[in-house]
């Protein structure tokens, strides 16, 4: 026993077949007209979000949701292209990256909305 688990003696197993299958009963009650958004933000709650993602765009999930775009950016870096809807705000400096890496983002106000229509007409994604 290391110092860390006389302080803090937990654990988590994570059940990937558990999230399938959480995932499935989503699905089958949304009904197949309706989108479902897996909610993978901190790491996908420290279940480790690459995997958790995989494993809920596989069940059914069709969106992925994080809070910042750089949840976002590791999910495209590891090969993931589903749409992905960044929770919270941005500031003005990472709207060139919510562009770049084609990802939806909630607006909070008339300025996030005209900065993101403007960057998105300059590279031709509006």
């Amino acid at each position: 026993m290391n110092a860390d688990d006389a302080t803090r003696p937990t654990r988590a197993e994570i059940d990937l077949a558990a999230i399938a299958s959480n995932v499935q009963i989503a699905r089958r009650l949304a009904g197949s007209a309706t989108e479902v958004m897996a909610v993978v933000k901190a790491d996908a709650y420290g279940h480790g979000v690459v995997q958790v993602a995989r494993t809920a765009l596989t069940a059914g999930a069709t969106w992925l949701g994080v809070a910042i775009p750089e949840e976002a950016v590791a999910l495209r870096s590891a090969g993931i292209r589903s749409r992905i809807l960044v929770l919270g705000p941005i500031a003005p400096e990472q709207v060139p990256v919510t562009v770049a890496h084609d990802l939806d983002q909630c607006v909070s106000d008339l300025s996030q909305a005209t900065a993101l229509s403007r960057v998105a007409a300059s590279r031709g994604c509006a």
